[in-house]
């Protein structure tokens, strides 16, 4: 394998993304720098508030002749399609009220969803248990997990990482950002693909797959919905029929994120931790991208 000569970190947070990052957006831009990077991204849990912290910084050292590139970005809270969940969330309100005429409506839409999986994450949104429910994709905070209560399909969310290529895609990034708080937002700020693929028209955006709570992740659990969380390992795809399953899936939500930004703006992201789980994704991530 080549060993490149320049890295560039495109999803990282600072303490603007609350129990998920540290200290301010300058001290990362210094420790980036005197690690031998030229450029960084910084990509906050729904929001861009440490731009101005971070574009001032950059400008700063700019002006004392660094050549550092501050690249702007959001991990966004993604659903596929909210106006699928729009009939989870009126489901809800009509068992609430027993009108079974709307009931038996709204579920026969519901009954055209994917099969739900559940992922349970701890206090810092982190992915720590996948599971089948009678529900979505869902992340609980850790004391719900304890507890066993899971919530149900309008909690739906994955994480996607959202950067832009232009000026005119900051822009929109912001404008999506915007969105997701006044026309998404339950919870958190949320947005879909059709809104991603209304800001990158014309090439603006740029995506990456992002960590266990993405979308390829999830495809990649559903398939193995019977497995305990420590036991999602890696060899677990030594099995081809399971591993031309997972391909499939990934396959499929793929080209999801591809209709939204273009087949050169879609970015398989692989992470390094402790986790099994994540050895798993990563194995499959990179197959299919092979």
């Amino acid at each position: 394998m080549r060993k490149p000569n320049r890295f560039v970190g495109l999803h990282a947070h600072d303490g603007f993304s609350t129990f998920d990052g540290l200290d301010y957006p300058q001290d990362h831009i210094d420790f980036v720098r005197q690690n031998g990077m030229d450029a960084f991204a910084l990509t906050n849990h729904g929001h861009m508030n440490s731009f101005a912290h971070a574009y001032l910084h950059a400008q700063k050292l700019n002006k004392a002749g660094a050549n550092f590139k501050f690249i702007p970005g959001c991990e966004m809270y993604v659903h596929p399609d909210l106006d699928s969940w729009q009939i989870d969330y009126d489901l809800k309100k009509a068992r609430k009220k027993g009108i079974e005429s709307e009931i038996a409506r709204l579920e026969e839409l519901k009954s055209q969803l994917v099969t739900p999986l559940f992922a349970s994450s701890d206090s810092d949104d982190e992915i720590i248990d996948i599971g089948t429910e009678d529900a979505g994709l869902t992340v609980e905070n850790e004391e719900e997990t304890k507890s066993g209560k899971f919530y149900d399909p309008i909690k739906r969310r994955h994480h996607l990482v959202v950067l832009p290529k232009t000026s005119v895609g900051l822009q929109r990034l912001f404008h999506l950002v915007s969105r997701g708080y006044k026309e998404g937002f339950y919870r958190f700020p949320r947005v879909d693909y059709q809104m991603i693929k209304e800001a990158s028209e014309g090439g603006h955006l740029m995506i990456s797959s992002a960590c266990l709570g993405g979308p390829l992740s999830y495809e990649v659990f559903r398939h193995l919905q019977n497995t305990e969380f420590e036991e999602l390992k890696a060899d677990l795809l030594d099995n081809p029929v399971l591993m031309d399953k997972v391909m499939m899936g990934i396959g499929n939500s793929y080209q999801g994120l591809v209709d939204s930004v273009g087949l050169d703006s879609v970015f398989l992201e692989l992470q390094f931790n402790k986790l099994n789980a994540q050895h798993l994704v990563n194995r499959a991530l990179i197959e299919f991208a092979s």
